[in-house]
């Protein structure tokens, strides 16, 4: 008798399904830490952003110009090396309006799950004498 062996049951290094330069759109199908479903028929994809390597203040700059792309509600799961990240991250994510879903530090990276806010808060002065 032949002993069949079994396929693995998730990939080692999972396949983004879509790709467009450095940003990656993950799916339940190849990232195994997707937030909770907004709706039960399709998931919420997340754009990635990678940073690494860059120092304050481009990530969150970045991280600004990608949120701005993005639809309300949508999610920017960025990578960074820079340590002033977090203070950063969170500051900009509370001034702007969207909601820092999750951080994680991996040592010597920092994972950050962003949620787009519905309406961008600006932080533009004002002239007084206009």
């Amino acid at each position: 008798m032949f002993m069949q062996a079994k396929p693995p049951l998730r990939q080692e290094t999972p396949k983004p399904s879509k790709t467009s330069g450095n940003q990656v759109f993950c799916t339940p199908e190849n990232h195994g830490s997707l937030p909770p479903m907004t709706s039960e028929t399709e998931p919420t994809p997340e754009l990635i952003l990678d940073v690494m390597g860059q120092q304050c203040p481009l990530p969150v700059l970045r991280a600004k110009k990608r949120l701005a792309n993005l639809e309300p509600g949508e999610l920017l799961r960025v990578f960074v090396t820079d340590p002033v990240s977090r203070i950063d991250m969170p500051h900009f994510c509370t001034e702007s309006g969207h909601t820092l879903v999750e951080t994680r530090d991996r040592g010597t990276w920092i994972e950050f799950l962003i949620r787009r806010a519905p309406l961008i808060k600006t932080t533009e002065t004002i002239n007084p004498t206009e």
